[in-house]
């Protein structure tokens, strides 16, 4: 009976490429209390800000992101502003995942989303019952949830929120 040997070439191609695809590079930990800490809060929507739940939640996992919502103090003119961040271990897995999330916005909202050019690699404003602001950069998407007085000023807020945490967001 004849053994089978690889010849040592084919054992090396083997092993360089079964390491070129061997598993994705680990997720980014991002704190979303750290990209968007209450003093961020407060000076967006103009009042006192509590830390309503969230923040990093450890873990690897792609589903198990980052949260950080903070809620106005008082009854009075009620504000809501929060943060969720995601990683992924690819740029294109963020992209698909970013694509399906949106594809699905106007059926919640009750109006199409509109973009919102010049924040990040995309973004989408998902106003009327959502006002969300969805975001894709590089392998991150972000969600930025604003309640203030109306559509227009919940969407500058998210917007002051997404310079904020983009700019403390890791490349």
């Amino acid at each position: 009976m004849r053994s089978f040997r690889l010849p040592p070439i084919w054992l090396a191609l083997a092993l360089l490429v079964a390491g070129a695809c061997g598993s994705p590079p680990p997720l980014p930990k991002v704190d979303a209390c750290a990209l968007f800490p209450k003093e961020d809060a407060e000076a967006i929507a103009g009042v006192p800000m509590v830390a309503a739940y969230g923040s990093a939640r450890g873990g690897a996992e792609n589903t198990d992101p980052g949260e950080c919502v903070y809620a106005s103090k008082g009854k009075d003119n009620p504000r809501r502003l929060g943060l969720l961040v995601q990683p992924f271990a690819t740029r294109e897995e963020a992209i698909r995942i970013f694509e399906l999330t949106t594809a699905q916005l106007e059926g919640f909202a009750g109006r199409p989303p509109q973009p919102v050019p010049g924040l990040a690699d995309r973004a989408l404003w998902a106003g009327g019952q959502l006002n969300k602001l969805f975001l894709l950069r590089g392998r991150f998407r972000l969600v930025i949830g604003a309640m203030a007085t109306d559509n227009d000023s919940s969407l500058a807020a998210a917007k002051a929120v997404a310079t904020r945490a983009l700019a403390r967001l890791p490349g």
